[in-house]
């Protein structure tokens, strides 16, 4: 099974935090990061793709950089992170999504890689709103994207457009694996990945021995979204 992976709304830290850029650099830095998504966008247009539609762009693995990512956040509201930061300037962008986590959870991810993983950590300090040091984060960038939704899911519809290649993927009902199915062939091997199709800028997921091995302690920030079965 696989499961998407969210912020955790009903957790002690929702709503109890805020982390922003402080610093010039680090605003030129995420700038740079949507310059470089816009400019590979616009290389995939002129080589004649874009005649599928934006959507299949998504289906790109673009190699992320450190220099478009912040090397420092303030955390400007609240005392306290939780060991999952779930959301974070310049974390995601059309078809990607990173979150910061500890040097704990960034291990615990580490030991589940396999060959067929690809995927990367970028330290982040984080400073408290005196100036002092909180700690050190890390950015998990997802490289790996799939298309892995199985259309003949009962829980699983179209966002407005009818299924012509250039759609996108949401659930109806319970969130459950009896309702949710992948495509095995798609996610074969893999311990995380983004799908294109669906929540790609929101959510990734994760195999559900990472998940469960993620939740078996007492970590904080992210919980389940949805759980999938594998066909």
């Amino acid at each position: 099974m696989a499961v998407l992976i969210d912020e955790d709304m009903f957790g002690p830290f929702v709503y109890k935090y805020r982390l922003q850029v402080t610093r010039d650099q680090d605003a030129a830095r995420i700038k740079a990061g949507k310059d470089y998504f816009a400019e590979k966008r616009k290389e995939w247009i002129i080589a004649g793709k874009g005649k599928f539609g934006l959507i299949q762009f998504g289906a790109v693995e673009l190699p992320w950089h450190a220099e478009f990512l912040p090397e420092q956040l303030t955390l400007t509201e609240g005392e306290a992170l939780p060991d999952w930061v779930h959301a974070f300037p310049g974390g995601s962008y059309q078809f990607s999504h990173a979150s910061l986590v500890t040097s704990n959870v960034r291990d615990i991810i580490e030991s589940h890689r396999s060959e067929n993983d690809a995927w990367k950590f970028f330290p982040v300090k984080i400073l408290r709103k005196d100036g002092s040091e909180y700690g050190t984060y890390y950015a998990w960038w997802i490289d790996r994207v799939c298309d892995a939704v199985d259309e003949a899911s009962e829980g699983v519809k179209l966002v407005s457009k009818p299924k012509d290649g250039n759609h996108l993927w949401t659930t109806q009902g319970e969130p459950t694996p009896d309702r949710l199915s992948l495509h095995k062939s798609q996610i074969e091997g893999l311990n995380a990945w983004t799908d294109f199709r669906i929540s790609a800028s929101k959510c990734v997921f994760v195999s559900d021995k990472l998940f469960s091995t993620l939740g078996s302690g007492d970590l904080q920030g992210f919980a389940a979204k949805s759980i999938w079965s594998e066909k």
